[in-house]
């Protein structure tokens, strides 16, 4: 993740300054506040086509061709002004309906999510991000599934933790001694 910091410290003599949610090939870019509690969702423009279409999404086509805008590098210089101006159109929106109507328009955008949130979502479900497994005394229980699945070897959960105290003798015999 230091790469570039380290390299152009290296090679330029530059020391790299925090830049939070911002990025010097992305802009605007930000997490901006949305309509709930603690709700966000977050925006990153890359190119000319993402940032026109998120001005006209915002009704914010005045800025498209406004002096101070019109280039990314201008707006890199605005960036305040335009988290403003997001964050008012952001705020009026959960961040799923912001997430999609940004992406309806071809904006790169994404819900953060909480971790209810994360434990609801239908896409991550589908995927097998929640699995149930048997556990001998409450019963089936959800548990967050293998995160990093290889084609090779898939990885499973294979049992539950099973009963307080159950591997006791085999750990401290057999592994401990």
């Amino acid at each position: 993740a230091m790469e570039v910091a380290f390299l152009d410290y290296f090679v330029n003599g530059r020391i790299a300054a925090s830049t939070g949610n911002r990025d010097a090939n992305a802009v605007p870019q930000g997490c901006y506040p949305c309509l709930g509690h603690d709700a966000w969702c977050v925006v990153s423009c890359t190119t000319e086509a993402q940032w026109r279409a998120l001005a006209r999404l915002i009704g914010a086509d005045d800025l498209v061709t406004a002096p101070g805008f019109a280039t990314a590098a201008e707006r890199w210089q605005r960036h305040d002004d335009l988290d403003e101006r997001i964050s008012a159109w952001t705020r009026r929106h959960t961040p799923h309906q912001a997430m999609g109507r940004l992406q309806a328009a071809g904006v790169p955008a994404g819900a953060v999510q909480t971790g209810e949130d994360l434990w609801r979502d239908g896409h991550l479900r589908a995927r097998d991000f929640m699995v149930t497994v048997a556990h001998p005394e409450p019963g089936p229980l959800e548990h967050p599934g293998v995160a990093v699945r290889l084609h090779a070897t898939p990885g499973q959960i294979r049992r539950s933790a099973g009963r307080l105290g159950e591997d006791n003798e085999a750990v401290f015999r057999g592994l401990l001694g």
